[in-house]
């Protein structure tokens, strides 16, 4: 019917998006993280061989030290861009309160602490929902905040990111594929999502989920 078939075809894109994912995480890893580890030991080397008491080793080593910490620095930005491990851990609360600690929009979150749902149902809340702040990063304009509200309502779960910025004409402007991904993701899970946006009055996104979603 209609509807699995909207259900097959967001499975499809959300696959194709992961392996485009995944291709790029390599490539950054090849040419970021571990080209910056490689000179890393080939400079440790070097240093092994200097004089213990010369200057030229302390110099040396206090290189070494930033280096170590850029290296770490690119690792953890590579962690936040593929899953993060406190959704595995806690749930999606404990998950979104980081994740609006580090958003660029100020944000505050809503949801049941300990409150814990089956994997695809909190990958789904949880990434839609950074999705949509980042999309009022980019949108809502300067001083905007926003809100996360999360809870569960005659067997589903609900969440709603709600924006106080410019907001966004869709009707005038091409679809974001933040937006797309957002509806494949919720489209996964047979979800519903809406959105409510006027000119000058912010942006509303709203998505229900089936605690149980047919497979």
């Amino acid at each position: 019917d209609l509807l699995l078939r909207e259900v097959l075809e967001s499975r499809a894109r959300i696959a194709a998006g992961a392996d485009n994912e995944r291709r790029r995480i390599e490539r950054d890893i090849h040419e970021g993280a571990q080209q910056r580890l490689l000179s890393l030991r080939i400079r440790l080397g070097l240093v092994a061989g200097l004089d213990p008491d010369a200057t030229a080793r302390t110099v040396a080593l206090r290189g070494l030290a930033n280096e170590l910490d850029a290296a770490i620095a690119d690792v953890q930005s590579l962690a936040r861009g593929t899953y993060p491990y406190v959704l595995t851990e806690r749930g999606v609360a404990a998950a979104l309160a980081i994740a609006a600690a580090d958003a660029p929009v100020p944000t505050t979150v809503v949801a049941e602490k300990g409150r814990r749902y089956a994997a695809e149902i909190e990958n789904a809340v949880y990434f839609c929902c950074v999705e949509a702040m980042q999309n009022a990063a980019k949108h809502a304009g300067p001083g905007a905040t926003v809100h996360i509200t999360v809870a569960e309502r005659d067997d589903s779960v609900r969440f709603d990111v709600h924006d106080d910025g410019a907001g966004v004409d869709f009707g005038a402007v091409p679809v974001d594929a933040g937006l797309t991904n957002i509806r494949d993701r919720i489209a996964a899970v047979r979800g519903r999502v809406t959105i409510e946006c006027v000119p000058g009055h912010g942006t509303r996104l709203s998505a229900t989920v089936p605690l149980d979603p047919t497979t």
